[in-house]
Parts: structure tokens; C-alpha cells; sequence
């Protein structure tokens, strides 16, 4: 193999790559050939960031209505909110 590189394996990285300059490339090749559904991806792997960090948190205050309490047993203000909610909805949490 001589300096230029000619003859390297194109599967094998080259020590001077950027670890992130092949999935800018795809991410722009993308761009330019589907913008509308790159665009439809990302939104969507946004919403389901922002539905699955919304599960998260309310996992706490559901156990809590089911029974489960915390270390003292002290009611938090995201619990009772929660159990407003599930009251004005007239659902029995338990």
C-alpha cells in the first residue's frame, strides 16, 4: 500500500477518519433525496422521545395510587394531580 491510501480496504476505516463523518454524509444524502420523509422521521422520533420521557415520569405517581409508597409515605403535588385527573375522568386507578 503506498501513502496515498490506493488499495486500501474500504470496509476498514482509515485512522484519520472523523467517527461521525459517515452519518453526516448519510444524513445529507438523505436529506437530498427524501427531505419530506427525513423530515416525517424526525418528527416522529421527537414525538416518541417526548411520549416516552412523558411515561417515564408518570410511572412514580402511578404506583403511588396503586399502593406503592415512597420512603415516608409523603404525598407529592404530581401524585395528587394525578389523582385529580384520574378522579375527573372517574377512573379507579387501583
Amino acid at each position: 500500500m503506498n501513502a496515498s491510501g490506493a488499495g486500501a480496504d474500504p470496509l476498514r476505516p482509515s485512522r484519520t477518519a472523523r467517527p461521525l463523518e459517515g452519518a453526516g454524509r448519510l444524513a445529507r444524502a438523505l436529506l437530498a433525496d427524501q427531505p419530506r420523509r427525513s423530515g416525517l422521521a424526525a418528527v416522529l422520533l421527537l414525538a416518541s422521545a417526548a411520549t416516552e420521557t412523558f411515561s417515564i415520569a408518570l410511572i412514580i405517581p402511578f404506583l403511588h395510587l396503586a399502593g406503592l409508597s415512597g420512603a415516608d409515605g409523603v404525598a407529592s403535588p404530581v401524585r395528587d394531580a394525578v389523582a385529580g385527573a384520574a378522579a375527573a375522568l372517574g377512573v379507579d386507578p387501583t
